[in-house]
């Protein structure tokens, strides 16, 4: 009897081997017995061959994870903590004034999460932007002459600052204060060249892939309106699609036929009110331009791997508004609606 156990054993036991060797028993015959009586479990040899165990991840962030990733990975549609992005607006006027002039737009954004419990996090980070007018003609006149705009540039440098916790599982409330300058840069700074532009944002998992999103925010988007509330939701439908809104400032469906591409349809405000000065009055004449721009675009992700990604977009810029100073007494101000304009953009992003 024993010894009929031991054959037994030692044929499921080979059946075992060739399966995890990616083999198969032979049909019609019978397999080969490749452990002998003495050492019929081949022990060693099994333990030997399979992979080590992964330890668990106790590290603050390992246990962040654990408690809430599928929240923070669900809340927003993927995007990376570092990115580089240069936007092309050719031929852009403002409706009733001369002239036109090209932008282009050289940024970069870092924000990178620290865990410092399970429940809660810091973000620190820091942006830079800088917007490149090439003026034809803009705002001049003939009659009575005016002068045109010259070419600009006009640059935001700052850091940020923020914390993130969880009020429960199902519920992320968010703080962030991005401090810095917004100026032509053209003389020494003053008090009038700083901002201390803020958001927040309570986010409610009211479903497994539905996320409401409430908050308020302090910035001059909109020249005439700094404090908005935030209103907005994102819902992930199904493993291919999601809808990502945070009115007033962003609308976007994207599709995800896989998950390292992603096809984008959106729409994004964006803007912001400069510090100006000309450079003949050395910083002493001084006046503030505001800028804004909505754009419609077409774009799609490329996940090239898990540390790197590319962003392409186009589209146009179906409006804006615009209130252009230079500093420069006797300048007319051009205030108006600008005028609909193709747009280009493309991003290279670093995650890890």
């Amino acid at each position: 009897m024993r010894q009929e156990s031991l054959s037994v054993l030692a044929i499921l036991t080979a059946a075992a081997s060739l399966c995890a060797q990616g083999g198969e028993l032979p049909r019609g015959g019978s397999a080969p017995l490749p452990y002998t009586e003495d050492n019929i479990l081949g022990l060693d040899s099994f333990r030997s061959s399979l992979p080590a165990a992964q330890d668990p991840d106790y590290t603050m962030r390992g246990l962040f994870q654990q408690a809430h990733g599928d929240f923070m990975m669900k809340r927003e549609r993927f995007d990376p903590k570092i990115k580089f992005t240069g936007e092309w607006m050719p031929t852009m006027s403002v409706d009733g004034e001369e002239g036109h002039f090209d932008l282009t737009t050289v940024a970069g954004d870092i924000e990178i999460p620290l865990m410092v419990s399970t429940d809660a996090y810091i973000n620190v980070g820091a942006y830079g932007e800088g917007r490149y007018y090439n003026m034809d003609g803009f705002g001049g006149t003939p009659t009575p002459p005016i002068e045109p705009a010259g070419d600009e540039i006009l640059s935001a440098i700052g850091a940020k600052l923020g914390v993130g916790w969880f009020a429960s599982d199902d519920m992320l409330v968010e703080i962030q204060t991005e401090p810095g300058v917004w100026s032509d840069l053209d003389g020494t700074l003053h008090s009038d060249d700083y901002r201390f532009y803020s958001k927040a944002l309570l986010t409610w998992r009211t479903g497994d892939e539905f996320f409401f999103k409430i908050g308020a925010r302090y910035n001059e988007v909109y020249k005439d309106a700094p404090y908005l509330p935030y209103l907005g939701f994102s819902w992930a439908i199904g493993e291919t699609m999601r809808v990502d809104v945070l009115l007033p400032e962003t609308a976007e469906f994207s599709f995800w036929p896989s998950g390292d591409t992603g096809f984008l349809f959106g729409l994004d405000i964006s803007g912001g009110r400069y510090e100006v000065r000309t450079s003949k009055a050395l910083g002493d004449t001084r006046d503030e331009t505001y800028v804004q721009e909505i754009v419609v675009y077409a774009g799609m992700i490329f996940r090239l791997n898990d540390a790197m990604s590319l962003d392409f977009r186009g589209g146009a810029v179906v409006a804006g508004d615009y209130k252009w100073n230079t500093g420069q007494e006797g300048f007319n101000t051009i205030d108006g609606t600008l005028e609909p304009a193709a747009f280009l953009a493309a991003s290279i992003g670093f995650d890890f």
